[in-house]
């Protein structure tokens, strides 16, 4: 069942354009973890709503880009 929550993976993100610019983007101080979270709480404040789609298949090989963040002493200070 498809869901409206506060918040989805940026992985899984799917915008239009115009409401990205609107609510300001990514915040590029959250570099590594919680942009996602921290722009999807701005589109919900701009009226919108974060839509879980049920049926769509994804795959998020998250460490393939990233990395053991736990093992990366630069990236864990962003944490």
């Amino acid at each position: 069942m498809n869901q409206v929550l506060s918040a989805v993976t940026g992985a899984c993100l799917a915008v239009r354009k115009d409401v990205y610019l609107e609510v300001g983007g990514l915040c590029e101080d959250f570099q590594v973890a919680y942009n996602d979270v921290d722009f999807c709480l701005k589109v919900k404040k701009a009226g919108y709503h974060n839509v879980y789609c049920a049926h769509a298949e994804l795959y998020h090989y998250e460490s393939k880009t990233r990395g053991d963040d736990s093992k990366n002493l630069e990236k864990s200070k962003t944490l």
